[in-house]
């Protein structure tokens, strides 16, 4: 009977010594993968040497998984980093000498000389805009800007626009009315002024002469609304779902200069601030955008 009870005793004693173990085994691992992350988050990737146990290859494998993605993470950097050196040269070494042209063009003109040289600076115009729309949309896309919305006036934001669009609307003598209402809400300024602006921009140039845009502002619970409403040339339905895409232009416009980036630049920057579009339009009624920002 006491050979039974011993043997019994033995056993327990076995099982709960090989459980102690493997209890210390399991907190141990658990200790060298926090420390391995720990380690890993400050580029430090001097870790422990393993044994052959399964918890070590466990181990091993978390020491490569986390050095494979600080590879990749540095390739991604440095593909950042040269994106960003191309971007700035693609600057620099043509825009500046895009406005030489502009300037000479705008010399030859006071000089009276060929009217072919109207044609010249539409067209360095036309590409000067294509570039920095480019650059722009670039930025964006990798990451080089970002976008950092905070609680912003919509009133001032649309109060500078019209400053900044007013002799276009004098010279085309359209009736623009801007609701003066101050609503707040989450957007980057500088970034929405733009993507606002590429709206605001086409409302005049696919509007006639005489014609109206009006600018209202709501707010709801999570958003606000900004509609801009024009009695332009409006849009064809089938097209609709259309001109948010890259270079996408109407052969209703063909005519009309533009190169069809800025409504996709508008878009994407809308969404990244957490927003949204919607278009409604008739041909030969007028279209209407409504911009949604987060509030």
């Amino acid at each position: 009977m006491k050979i039974y009870l011993l043997i019994i005793l033995v056993g327990l004693l076995t099982i709960l010594l090989m459980y102690l173990y493997f209890k210390k085994r399991e907190n141990q691992l658990i200790d060298n993968l926090q420390n391995m992350i720990e380690l890993a988050e400050k580029d430090n990737y001097s870790f422990v040497k393993f044994d052959e146990s399964k918890l070590s290859v466990l181990e091993n494998s978390m020491k490569h998984y986390l050095i494979g993605n600080r590879i990749k993470l540095n390739s991604i950097l440095k593909q950042k980093e040269s994106y960003e050196t191309l971007i700035s040269d693609i600057s620099h070494q043509s825009i500046t000498p895009i406005s030489n042209i502009i300037l000479y063009s705008e010399l030859l003109q006071e000089n009276h000389k060929l009217e072919e040289i109207d044609a010249i600076k539409n067209q360095v115009e036309k590409l000067h805009f294509l570039i920095e729309s480019l650059i722009s949309l670039s930025r964006l896309e990798t990451g080089i800007i970002t976008i950092n919305p905070k609680k912003e006036n919509i009133k001032f934001l649309l109060q500078k626009l019209e400053n900044q669009f007013k002799p276009k609307i004098l010279e085309k003598g359209i009736n623009f009315e801007l609701e003066n209402k101050s609503i707040y809400a989450k957007f980057d300024f500088k970034w929405t002024e733009e993507a606002i602006g590429n709206i605001v921009e086409n409302a005049i140039k696919y509007t006639d002469y005489g014609g109206k845009i009006t600018i209202s502002i709501e707010e709801y619970q999570f958003f606000a609304r900004i509609d801009i409403k024009d009695t332009g040339i409006g849009i064809k339905e089938k097209e609709l779902n259309k001109i948010f895409k890259r270079f996408f232009r109407s052969n209703d416009v063909n005519g009309t200069e533009g190169v069809g980036l800025g409504l996709y630049l508008t878009r994407k920057i809308i969404n990244m601030e957490g927003g949204y579009l919607k278009v409604e339009s008739k041909k030969s009624v007028g279209t209407n955008f409504s911009v949604f920002l987060p509030i």
